[in-house]
């Protein structure tokens, strides 16, 4: 199971998609989303290497006998950032465990845009820094930064000016609208370009002499900010503002 809140939001400055020619909008957010395998029901699309064994308390990799390395990983679903119309094009990730964890894996983390393609894996570094109860109950916390450089939405930005001009869309803000669009108009843009933050996906791998390992469940967590002028949409009761990424490309 994984499931998926927003911990808070702050509109910095005006108000979002009022009903002016343009609104200033800029949003802080932490979002939480708890990947949980204690109980032993599998968590929807994660995946584990087969010397993992799922139970009720959760996911074990028993003692092995004799004690020999091995090799354990586990793969988490893709895990959206930021809102429909208005993903970030950054983020400070953390993912923490919960469990048994003798020894902490190395943690990685990779983003993309349309659930299919994918940036190479970048690692977490293991953090003493706590915040909340969540993870103060953790057994291990690791963080990064994800910041893309404004060179790498050049192409992006361009097409996005070709799209409001030329494709009267619903809503000229909508970034998942644009989206749709450059998916019909240029079908391999996202196999190479990757000028926001859609989804993260987390990998934990760990090659070790056999100590006994139990993992209740993960924590991840995504704070980001957005900013700037935005349009509203022609018709605002056809828009959810507060909806989650979900832009995807069918492979």
């Amino acid at each position: 199971m994984m499931t998926i809140r927003r911990a808070r939001w702050l509109v910095l400055a005006g108000l979002l998609l009022i009903a002016t020619p343009a609104a200033l909008a800029g949003i802080l957010a932490m979002e939480h989303a708890q990947i949980i395998f204690a109980g032993g029901k599998a968590p929807e699309n994660v995946t584990w290497s087969k010397n993992l064994i799922l139970t009720a308390d959760g996911l074990e990799a028993p003692m092995p006998e004799p004690k020999v390395s091995r090799e354990v990983w586990v793969q988490t679903d893709k895990i959206p950032v930021g809102l429909a119309w208005r993903p970030p094009p950054g983020a400070r990730v953390r993912l923490s465990l919960h469990g048994q964890v003798p020894k902490p894996p190395a943690v990685f983390v990779r983003y993309g845009c349309d659930g299919v393609h994918w940036s190479t894996w970048y690692q977490l570094a293991p953090t003493t820094d706590t915040f909340g109860e969540d993870e103060k109950n953790a057994a291990a916390t690791f963080t990064c930064d994800i910041r893309l450089p404004a060179a790498a939405a050049e192409r992006y930005r361009e097409l996005e000016k070709q799209w409001q001009t030329t494709a009267d869309p619903a809503w000229a803000s909508d970034e998942d609208e644009l989206c749709r669009w450059i998916a019909k108009t240029e079908p391999a843009f996202f196999e190479k370009e990757f000028p926001f933050l859609g989804y993260v996906q987390f990998r934990l791998e760990d090659s070790s002499l056999g100590d006994a390992l139990t993992l209740e469940k993960l924590t991840a967590s995504m704070s980001w900010g957005v900013g700037g002028m935005h349009m509203p949409p022609k018709d605002p009761k056809k828009h959810d503002e507060q909806a989650k990424w979900h832009f995807v490309i069918k492979p």
